[in-house]
């Protein structure tokens, strides 16, 4: 015979063996028959002769074959059928001789793979056997009466085989699964002595003090007894050892004994701790995260009306420079340093959380008011604010922070409880300097009007709404008019005129200043290219974001060339802050808006960011002094002379000297015997809108002092 183990692949879902086997589950079955090995039969051959040993279980692919005994031919077998099944189970010498009556194709199982196959599948197997059984009787029947004379004989080994059959497959799979399986085994009897124990199970004996044929544990024979007396499993969790194991007791009760089948979920428990912890904890610090402060804070929320408490969150300022200047491991070693510090002020029962970034939030409970939360805010702030050493570098950070009460007030969750503290900290968040400031009902419907104002401004501009007045500008010797300031109004439709000091922070800090300024800058072009002098020039405030821009001067010039504007006439007024953040950037943006042959003012000079250093590398054609000093010169000897020294300053740069907020007569005055080329102010005259300050160029061109004495309102 010709083997090829390719076995059966070739078998089509139309072949006669599959519906010999048609009970049985198509995948089930095709993975069987994957087991067998092609047989190619000659003519004549003998597959099986009566009284020879069998191990194997033979389908007729194709061909066909005779079944004979002693000679006489007692059927025919077609391609489909089957023969050889008694080897599966007793493995008795056949009673009949099988011959191939031409060339044919068996498919050979053997006996120890369908043995397993079986055993793995057991479902498969028990209705596999029935077949077997079912087809054996009907094939004895369509024999008739060449087996009556044996039919006692034929039953009497049927029912051996049916029962050697459940016996081997009960036998070996479940010798199988048990000296397989990775978990503990055990067979406690009634009694409670134990029966049988495998490999996995020695640290369970370990932890017991138990032999085979010992008794286990009181608790462990009463749970054996009980289970054998309810007649049904019994599921529990039991810490043995260092170990956690799933115990399930599985009674058999007309046996006297119970297997105990162990699951070891140790390393799952430790895994799924591992998650938990990774879960409500910073990577970082090693402090309890966002989501562990939430589920602290509803907790102590839904009991806020029995027990004070009160929720800090701290920004740790400084952070981003320190980064910047000596890398990510000392930045992070100091965040770690903080919590600790943070860690070391906090009392037992309190919490303290990273909450990413910067930011870090304590909980603490059991406190009563406003000053037992300050002393311990202000014992933060103090230990936070001390040097920190780190890699031979003396690092400093700055603390910002915002406290809410949470005990006795309308706290629905742990989000308004965040929500409330963080608007503390957010009206602290500006102040120079170590600041913490306390929730109030007020700062909720602040940052409510705010966020409407916001929104309404975004949908401004660009419209109407957003218009430009003009503040005259005079030379001081005089009083003639020589230009105008533009400022931006908001005239709202419902709320009237929405002053600059109100919206232009919103603007700067939700970056819509960039569109905003833009569209100022357009609407004081148009204007100014409009007036009937062309000597005057328009000064239009240019913005830090605007400043950055990297086409700010391809802007300009469109808004240039579009109004008809010619660049001479327009004054961009810079704010000298924006120079001290970035000089490098400023330089070059500066000169290229110098090469358009716009004139440049630096705004609000002398306020606190003063540097001769940047004046000696930017041209500018003017200084404007503050407001500040004007307001004080007349009656302050010390800020007469610093306004002097800035005109001085002023003279020696070749730079016109500007002064705002003139208001007075003596303030005029005083500026006109300091030499001060020009000034603005109510003295002269308020804003003006486009159309008014055409009128007033029409009528004269100086502008003569409004009132001989007093402030002008």
């Amino acid at each position: 015979m010709k083997q090829d183990h390719g076995a059966a692949r070739g078998l089509g879902r139309d072949h006669p063996i599959y519906q010999t086997f048609a009970t049985l589950d198509r995948r089930s079955l095709k993975r069987f028959l994957e087991l067998g090995i092609e047989v190619a039969v000659a003519a004549g051959h003998a597959v099986m002769a009566a009284g020879s040993a069998v191990d194997a279980f033979y389908l007729v692919i194709n061909g066909r074959l005779a079944v004979e005994r002693e000679g006489q031919r007692l059927r025919e077998l077609q391609a489909g059928e089957f023969f050889g099944e008694r080897a599966l189970f007793s493995a008795e010498p056949p009673i009949v001789t099988i011959r191939a009556l031409g060339p044919a194709t068996l498919l050979r199982i053997t006996r120890d793979a369908a043995i397993d196959y079986i055993a793995l599948y057991p479902q498969f197997g028990a209705n596999f056997c029935a077949l077997l059984v079912r087809e054996n009787l009907a094939r004895l029947t369509r024999l008739g009466e060449v087996y009556i004379a044996n039919r006692a004989l034929t039953e009497q080994l049927e029912a051996k085989n049916d029962n050697l059959r459940h016996a081997i497959i009960t036998v070996e799979q479940t010798a199988r699964l048990v000296s397989q399986s990775p978990n503990p085994v055990l067979r406690i009897a009634s009694s409670g002595l134990l029966l049988f124990a495998n490999g996995p199970a020695e640290p369970i004996l370990g932890h017991w003090r138990c032999a085979i044929g010992a008794s286990v544990p009181e608790s462990w024979r009463d749970l054996v007894r009980d289970a054998l007396a309810a007649g049904h499993p019994h599921t529990l969790e039991s810490a043995i050892g260092d170990g956690v194991f799933v115990m399930t007791v599985m009674p058999m009760p007309d046996l006297g004994y119970a297997n105990v089948y162990g699951q070891d979920m140790t390393e799952t428990r430790r895994k799924a701790a591992l998650i938990e912890h990774m879960a409500l904890h910073d990577d970082l610090t090693g402090l309890p995260n966002r989501a562990a402060l939430r589920e602290r804070l509803d907790a102590t929320v839904a009991r806020a009306d029995r027990r004070q408490a009160a929720l800090i969150l701290i920004d740790v300022d400084g952070l981003e420079p320190i980064r910047a200047l000596f890398g990510h491991p000392v930045s992070d070693t100091l965040l770690i340093d903080a919590s600790r510090r943070l860690d070391a002020i906090a009392g037992a029962s309190d919490l303290v959380a990273a909450l990413g970034g910067n930011q870090f939030a304590v909980l603490l409970e059991g406190t009563d008011d406003e000053a037992s939360a300050t002393r311990v805010v202000e014992t933060i702030i103090e230990r936070l604010s001390t040097p920190f050493e780190i890699d031979s570098h003396r690092l400093q950070i700055g603390v910002h922070a915002g406290i809410a009460l949470i005990g006795g007030t309308s706290l629905d969750s742990s989000e308004h409880a965040l929500m409330r503290a963080d608007l503390a900290k957010h009206q602290v968040g500006s102040t120079p300097g170590p600041a913490y400031g306390f929730y109030r009902p007020d700062l909720e419907q602040a940052l409510r009007e705010r966020h409407r104002l916001e929104i309404e401004l975004h949908s401004a501009i660009g419209t109407d709404q957003i218009d430009v007045v003009f503040q005259p500008k005079v030379r001081i010797a005089d009083g003639r008019i020589i230009g105008a300031e533009a400022l931006v109004r908001w005239r709202h439709p419902t709320r009237g005129t929405v002053l600059p000091d109100r919206f232009i922070p919103i603007a700067e800090q939700t970056g819509a200043i960039r569109a905003l300024g833009e569209q100022v800058l357009r609407l004081a072009c148009r204007t100014a290219a409009g007036w009937a002098r062309d000597d005057l020039h328009v000064a239009v405030n240019l913005s830090a974001l605007q400043l950055r821009q990297a086409d700010i001067t391809e802007r300009v010039a469109a808004i240039l060339a579009e109004t008809g504007l010619a660049p001479h006439r327009l004054e961009l007024e810079i704010t000298e802050s924006l120079l001290v953040e970035d000089t490098e950037r400023a330089v070059d943006t500066l000169e290229r808006l110098r090469a358009l042959g716009v004139r440049l003012s630096l705004d609000d000079f002398g306020t606190g960011y003063s540097c001769l250093s940047y004046l000696a590398r930017l041209k500018f054609d003017k200084l404007k002094i503050d407001r500040s000093f004007v307001v004080e010169m007349h009656r302050s000897p010390d800020m007469r002379k610093l306004a002097k020294t800035i005109v001085r300053l002023g003279a020696s740069l070749e730079m016109a000297v500007v002064a705002e907020g003139i208001e007075l007569p003596e303030q005029w005055q005083h500026l006109r015997e300091l030499g001060c080329a020009e000034g603005q102010g109510y003295l002269f005259s308020p804003p003006l809108t486009g159309a008014e300050l055409a009128a007033a160029l029409a009528a004269s061109p100086e502008l003569p002092a409004r009132h001989a004495h007093g402030r002008v309102a």
